[in-house]
């Protein structure tokens, strides 16, 4: 069973991934936007990167949160740490220490998510009928004294 967390990070992280790619056409396009791309080739690849990542993350695969983490930790956690590290100047360079630091949250959100349920499987299982279905437990063991005979007329 998924639960509500798992089903809100992964919209966020798909929201993110939007937000991204908004950024990166409007870069491409060269019009002025709130937050630009650390390198605009990067970011295009990470972008593909990352959407095979959450369809991972969806499917519940473990590998996926961790491409994700990893990739945006390359990417964003660099980023931040140098941000944070050297100061901020500017509304510009805090603009992007917010989103590097909401990145690395999210990844971080999806691979602890991701790690913790890591035995859930998305869909198909119930926990009203595993307990009975689930197991071979319940199944009738037969033995000798049983009646074998079908009474058919």
């Amino acid at each position: 069973m998924i639960t509500l967390f798992t089903m809100l990070i992964v919209m966020f992280a798909g929201m993110f991934w939007l937000f991204r790619v908004a950024v990166a056409l409007l870069a491409h396009l060269q019009m002025d936007f709130m937050v630009q791309p650390l390198d605009l080739n990067v970011e295009i690849a990470l972008l593909f990167v990352t959407f095979i990542a959450l369809v991972l993350v969806i499917r519940r695969n473990m590998i996926g949160g961790l491409i994700y983490l990893i990739s945006y930790a390359l990417y964003f956690g660099i980023d931040l740490f140098n941000s944070l590290s050297g100061g901020m100047q500017g509304p510009q360079e805090q603009g992007a220490a917010f989103v590097s630091g909401v990145a690395m949250l999210l990844a971080l959100g999806v691979f602890i998510d991701l790690s913790f349920s890591k035995d859930e499987q998305g869909g198909g299982s119930n926990k009203k009928t595993n307990w009975f279905y689930g197991t071979s437990e319940y199944t009738r063991d037969k033995d000798d004294r049983d009646d074998t005979n079908q009474y058919k007329f």
